[in-house]
C-alpha cells in the first residue's frame, strides 16, 4: 500500500510535470514564426487585421499608378479604337443586314418574329420594338475581343514600341520611364475569361442602360416627357439631334461636289445612336475586365501561397490553414507547427497522468 508521503510525492511530480509541458508550450507559441495556437482559438480578427494580413501576404497592383503616355496611347487605341470604334462600325454592320437574305438578316427576321410573339400588342413594348436590334449590335462586341486578346498579349512590346517613339533614348534610360514599364509588368493580364466576364456584364448592363436612359421610349424619356428636359430624356434623342446636324451639314457639303456619294440619313442615325450606347458600354467593358483579371491574379498568388481561394475568410481560417499543413522539421533549430507540438505535448501529458493513476 502506497504512503501518504509517496503519494504527494508522486502528486508532485506529476504537477511538476504538467507546469513543464505548460511552459514548453508558451515557449514554443511565442517562437512560432506564423500564428501561435492562441491565434488559431483566440478572439475574433477584425476585418483591418484580415486585410492587413493578406496585403502582407499579396503584393497587388495599386488601385492607381503612373502610366507612361505610350501605355495611354495603348489603352485609347485598345479599349477607345478596337473596343469602341470597331465594335462601333461592326454592330451597324451587322444590324443593318436585317432586311438582307443572308444568314444574318434570316436570323435577325426570326429573332424579331419571337420577340414580337411574346405577349399581346403594347404589353412588353421593349420586347417587341427593341430587344433584337440591341441583341444583334452587341455581337459587336464580342467579335472585337480576339483583337483585345491579342493586343493585350503583346502590351509590353507595344507600349515600349511607343515610349521609344515618344521619349527616344530616354524610354530605357529614365529610371521613371523604366519603373513605370515594371510597373505595367507586374499588373494583372487580362485573359480570356476576364474578357469574357467584361463582354457578359456589358451585355447585361446593354439592355439595363438602353431600356432605361437610352431608348426614346425608356423609363427617363416617359419619366420627363412634357417637362423642360423632355429634349434631353434620352441618349437616343440626343444623338438623334447630332446626326440630323451632321446630316445636314453634309448634305450641303455634298451639294457643292456632284460626284460625291449620296448619305443616308437612316444609317447616320443608326451609327451614333449606336455609337453613344457603345461609348456608355466600353468604358463598363473596360474597368470590369481589369477588375475581373486582378481578381483573378489574386486568386493564383493566394492559391501559389496556400492561402484560401476566398477573400472572405478569417485570419483565423488563414492561420489554421497554415498550421494543419505545416510539416515536420527537417533540423534540430526549426520551430514544429503549432499542431503537431501541440498533440505532442497532450499525449505526452495524457501518458504522465496514465502511468500516475496506473501506480496509485
Amino acid at each position: 500500500m502506497m504512503s501518504a508521503t509517496s503519494f504527494t510525492h508522486k502528486g508532485t511530480t506529476h504537477e511538476s510535470m504538467t507546469q513543464s509541458l505548460n511552459s514548453s508550450n508558451h515557449e514554443h507559441d511565442t517562437r512560432g514564426n506564423h500564428a501561435s495556437a492562441e491565434a488559431i482559438v483566440g478572439s475574433n480578427v477584425t476585418a483591418a487585421d484580415k486585410q492587413q494580413h493578406l496585403q502582407s501576404s499579396i503584393q497587388l497592383e495599386p488601385t492607381k499608378r503612373s502610366k507612361t503616355w505610350g501605355e495611354r496611347l495603348f489603352d485609347i487605341t485598345t479599349y477607345g479604337g478596337f473596343a469602341l470604334v470597331g465594335n462601333e462600325v461592326t454592330a451597324t454592320a451587322i444590324v443593318k443586314q436585317k432586311d438582307k437574305s443572308n444568314f444574318i438578316g434570316k436570323a435577325y427576321r426570326t429573332c424579331d418574329r419571337f420577340f414580337r410573339g411574346l405577349g399581346n400588342e403594347g404589353e412588353l413594348p421593349y420586347f417587341h420594338e427593341r430587344f433584337t436590334k440591341i441583341s444583334f449590335a452587341i455581337l459587336g462586341g464580342f467579335v472585337m475581343v480576339p483583337f483585345v486578346k491579342m493586343l493585350e498579349d503583346n502590351k509590353g512590346r507595344l507600349v515600349r514600341y511607343a515610349d521609344k517613339i515618344l521619349y527616344g533614348d530616354k524610354a530605357k534610360t529614365d529610371q521613371e520611364i523604366v519603373k513605370k514599364h515594371e510597373e505595367m509588368d507586374n499588373a494583372p493580364n487580362q485573359t480570356w475569361g476576364s474578357l469574357g466576364k467584361g463582354r457578359v456584364l456589358t451585355v447585361a448592363a446593354a439592355y439595363a442602360v438602353d431600356s432605361t436612359v437610352n431608348w426614346n421610349d425608356g423609363l427617363s424619356a416617359r419619366l420627363l416627357k412634357g417637362t423642360r428636359f423632355e429634349k434631353h430624356a434620352s441618349l437616343e434623342h440626343m444623338s438623334d439631334i447630332a446626326a440630323n446636324r451632321v446630316y445636314k451639314h453634309l448634305t450641303s457639303i455634298r451639294n457643292n461636289t456632284p460626284k460625291a456619294p449620296p448619305i443616308q440619313k437612316e444609317s447616320l442615325e443608326l451609327l451614333f445612336g449606336l455609337g453613344t450606347l457603345s461609348a456608355t458600354l466600353t468604358v463598363l467593358f473596360y474597368a470590369s475586365s481589369k477588375i475581373f483579371a486582378k481578381k483573378h491574379e489574386e486568386k493564383l498568388e493566394r492559391r501559389s501561397q496556400g492561402l484560401p481561394s476566398t477573400v472572405g475568410n478569417t485570419l483565423r481560417d488563414d492561420v489554421a490553414n497554415e498550421a494543419t499543413t505545416a510539416t515536420a522539421p527537417t533540423n534540430a533549430n526549426e520551430a514544429p507547427s503549432a499542431k503537431v507540438t501541440g498533440i505532442t505535448r497532450e499525449a505526452t501529458l495524457s501518458q504522465a497522468q496514465a502511468e500516475l493513476a496506473a501506480s496509485h
